[in-house]
């Protein structure tokens, strides 16, 4: 009877283990970073005469980013950060499921080709915490809040 009971044990153990397992798979985002576009919409003049490119970009799935930009330029065929960014370059947006954020973004000054990256980071949901809580005390990374850069296309 004794060793019946640890044998049910077991199997009630890993049915949960299954269970829990089935349920994060299901919970896992699909493919995040393809979920956020990133376009150019146009070319104005500010106050002062510079040139501006008004850039948006547009989150296309059922989670909420925090975003950031930077600009970067072609130098010696390789993407590197631009030396002088925007001054609302880095700072944090919050991006609402299905929401969008623009900004006019000046363009670099003697540069050939350059491009508008925005990095993005998904929130923790709550039932989510306890998950990430977890792995951060084991010292691993929470797959599902990696951060993921998309970019525009190269403006010449």
């Amino acid at each position: 009877m004794q060793r019946r009971l640890k044998l049910r044990d077991w199997q009630i153990v890993a049915c949960g283990c299954i269970a829990v397992v089935a349920f994060l798979l299901l919970m896992a985002p699909r493919n995040s970073a393809s979920g956020i576009i990133v376009n150019l919409i146009g070319q104005t003049n500010d106050a002062s005469g510079n040139r501006l490119v008004l850039v948006c970009w547009t989150n296309m799935t059922n989670s909420r980013f925090q975003t950031w930009f930077f600009v970067q330029v072609l130098t010696n065929g390789s993407w590197h950060e631009a030396v002088i960014q925007p001054e609302e370059a880095r700072m944090i947006s919050d991006l609402a499921p299905g929401g969008s954020v623009s900004e006019s973004v000046p363009i670099p000054v003697g540069t050939a080709s350059w491009r508008f990256a925005v990095t993005a980071q998904r929130y923790l949901g709550k039932l989510e915490r306890p998950i990430h809580w977890i792995y951060t005390k084991f010292n691993r990374e929470y797959p599902l809040t990696k951060a993921f850069t998309n970019y525009s296309a190269s403006i010449d």
